[in-house]
This record gives structure tokens, C-alpha cells and sequence, in this order.
């Protein structure tokens, strides 16, 4: 069961959610009406954002009903994981309009999951202020730019990370639709592999770099990221393990898992480095 977030402020293992928030006026217990004007679903380490502004805004949290739910406007709250469980959520709601907050998700977000959605951000830096952000957003207007496609996205790693990588890149693939590169999976046999890498970095949006001890060390990961630099080609990077990039890539900025990892422990590592990889689609990033 993921963890769900605190935005009461009141729990006693804050910044988790402990369930303790009924003298507040609402809780995360059943309801047994089925239509209102307003329903809120959320990914799962939010449904206590999603109960509470559902709440607050006299709608319905989808969560709490069983079956089917009709509403005029159906907002989905998402920081990007488990996609799956909030889609399924989201396929039981018959709405007139769907608005989404996108938590912490940078540049144009996942415009392409929810077409026809209207989109908002909410910057994800102070947790404690997640609640009046998400408040404020949502009694005003919805007014981003989503994009409509995924980035096309090559993957330089090591061999030694595939068995962290695979998880997050086979959801990125069946739930998001990122099409990936991944020279573990991606080359066919006895195709000419240098020749793939070459023509594969030619069409990408960008190269993303794993950073580890094991990469690094990497000639394999030294070239792909030497042919990309050479393409011009935007590069973001991830270190996986702490590590910092090798020389060549130290003026890029990195995304630290395991620093994440200290600030929201409500994710696990697998949670984490989706979201890494989420922030590295964005077109600010």
C-alpha cells in the first residue's frame, strides 16, 4: 500500500498521512453519494489531498465510492505515479470536463495522458504548503501548457543498474507511452550496434545519462554521451547512487535519487527514480 502524504499538518508522522484528521471536519472514510458537480480522484500517495479538497469544494472523493461517479467537473490530482490505480479510478468517473493538478511535475507535465484536460502545476518545494496551493489552484483558473507527446527518450546506463532501471523504464513504456531507448532491449540481434546507438541518438528529444559508480566507469556510456554532445542533443542526468557525473557532464546539473529519497519519504526507490525520470521528460527541466 503506498504512503499517502500529510496536508493537515497535524500528523504524528508527518510528513506522512496517519489518518487522524476527523475533528478537522473530514476524513478519509467511505461516502455514499454518487453524483455531485465536483469529484476529485488522486494517485495514491495524495488520496488525503484528494479526500480533503473534495471536502472543502463539497464534491466527491472518488476513492470513497465503489462503483460509478457522475460530476459536471472531475479533477485529478497527480504527482505522476501509479498511473495505472489512478486511471482506473479515473475510468469510473462520467464528467462533463476534467481538470488536472499536476504535483511537483515539471515542464509541460503528462499533457498527452489526459487529453482534453485542463491542466495546472503546483510547485511541490514546500511541503507544507501543499494544501493552500492546491486550494488556491483550484477555486481559480486552470491555465498551462501541456504537451501532447512524450519526449522520445535514450537511455545511457550500465549493465550492473539494469536491475533498478527495468521497473521504472518498463511502467515508463505500458502506462506513460515514453518511447525509450535502452541498448539492453532496443538493438536487435545482429544488428550493427554502434550503427543503432548513431541512429537512434540522431532521432531522440534527448539523451538521459544514469550516473553511478558503474557508469562512469562506462566507455560504452562515454560514447553515447560523446555522440549526443556532438548531436547536440539536450542531456539530463540522474545519479542513481550519489555519484557525481564524470567530468565531461559536471557543468550539467543532476537529479540526486537518493537526496529525493530523504525529502519525500513517502517514496520508495522505485517511485523515486520514476519521478526522476518524470522530471527529466520536462520541458524545463
Amino acid at each position: 500500500m503506498p504512503k499517502k502524504r500529510c496536508v493537515c499538518g497535524q500528523s504524528r508522522i508527518y510528513p506522512l498521512c496517519d489518518g487522524q484528521h476527523a475533528d478537522q471536519g473530514w476524513a478519509c472514510g467511505g461516502v455514499s453519494r454518487t453524483e455531485a458537480n465536483l469529484a476529485v480522484v488522486g494517485s495514491p500517495h495524495l488520496r488525503s489531498l484528494a479526500d480533503r479538497l473534495a471536502h472543502r469544494f463539497g464534491g466527491i472523493s472518488v476513492h470513497q465510492v465503489g462503483g460509478a461517479v457522475r460530476c459536471e467537473r472531475l479533477v485529478i490530482v497527480t504527482d505522476g505515479h501509479e498511473l495505472g490505480p489512478l486511471k482506473a479510478a479515473v475510468e469510473r468517473v462520467q464528467a462533463e470536463q476534467q481538470q488536472v493538478l499536476g504535483i511537483g511535475l515539471s515542464g509541460e507535465g503528462l499533457g498527452w495522458l489526459f487529453p482534453g484536460a485542463t491542466w495546472s502545476r503546483i510547485a511541490d518545494d514546500a511541503p507544507a504548503a501543499l494544501w493552500s496551493l492546491a486550494e488556491q489552484v483550484l477555486s481559480g483558473e486552470a491555465s498551462a501548457s501541456v504537451s501532447t507527446s512524450p519526449p522520445a527518450l535514450f537511455v545511457s546506463h550500465a549493465v550492473a543498474d539494469e536491475g533498478a532501471l527495468f521497473p521504472v523504464l518498463t511502467a515508463l513504456r505500458e502506462h506513460y507511452g515514453v518511447p525509450l531507448f535502452v541498448c539492453a532491449d532496443s538493438i536487435p540481434n545482429g544488428a550493427a550496434w554502434k550503427a543503432e546507438i548513431q541512429d537512434h541518438l540522431q532521432r531522440c528529444d534527448r539523451l538521459l545519462y544514469v550516473a553511478s559508480q558503474s557508469a562512469n566507469a562506462s566507455v560504452y556510456c562515454a560514447f553515447e554521451v560523446g555522440v549526443a554532445m556532438a548531436l547536440k542533443k539536450p542531456i539530463r542526468i540522474i545519479s542513481l547512487d550519489g555519484s557525481s557525473p564524470p567530468s565531461f557532464l559536471q557543468d550539467v546539473q543532476a537529479f540526486d535519487l537518493q537526496r529525493l529519497l530523504i525529502r519525500k519519504p513517502w517514496l520508495t526507490p522505485v517511485d523515486g527514480l520514476l519521478e526522476a525520470f518524470l522530471d527529466a521528460m520536462g520541458e524545463g527541466s
